[in-house]
């Protein structure tokens, strides 16, 4: 996908590993290594994730989204306090807005979808209707969206692209 291409979307939608690498590198890059949840990311990662969101104005996120990273983020405490304490100001100093579908629904209208993936995937299969970016490190997730007509990239693939130049 071209910088042009990217500039004409609405906008980028992060998955929750992403968003949770997102937090803790804003609470402190050295924390990344250390979080059990992002024993595969470094504090390089982080900032690959800031450069590639530099594209773009608008940031999306969901409810599900959210909840799930409240939920890996509630017992971390480190030196400066709890982390979630940054989330709503981090949110709002990037400028993310909240997309919502309701759950009920689109676990219906989205059923093969919804049993493969699980609710907060569905959910944002629906927001990228919306013609916003996902970016995402489930591969299996990122190819299906792909070969359905949806815009989604591997944070993996950035990663190597990143790699190799």
């Amino acid at each position: 996908m071209t910088r042009a291409e990217l500039a004409r979307k609405s906008g980028l939608l992060l998955d929750t590993n992403l968003l949770v690498l997102l937090v803790i590198g804003q609470y402190d890059p050295k924390r990344i290594n250390g979080h059990k949840r992002l024993q595969s990311y470094t504090s390089e990662d982080y900032y690959l994730l800031l450069g590639f969101m530099s594209l773009f104005r608008t940031f999306a996120t969901t409810p599900n989204i959210l909840t799930e990273v409240s939920n890996l983020l509630e017992g971390d405490s480190y030196q400066y306090g709890p982390v979630l304490a940054i989330v709503p100001q981090l949110l709002a100093g990037f400028g993310f807005v909240e997309l919502h579908e309701p759950s009920i629904p689109i676990m219906s209208k989205r059923n093969k979808e919804f049993l493969k993936f699980g609710l907060s995937d569905v959910v944002s299969c629906s927001a990228l209707e919306q013609n916003y970016l996902f970016l995402t490190d489930d591969l299996r997730l990122c190819y299906y969206l792909e070969n359905n007509g949806l815009s989604a990239r591997n944070f993996n693939h950035i990663r190597s692209s990143t790699l190799i130049h």
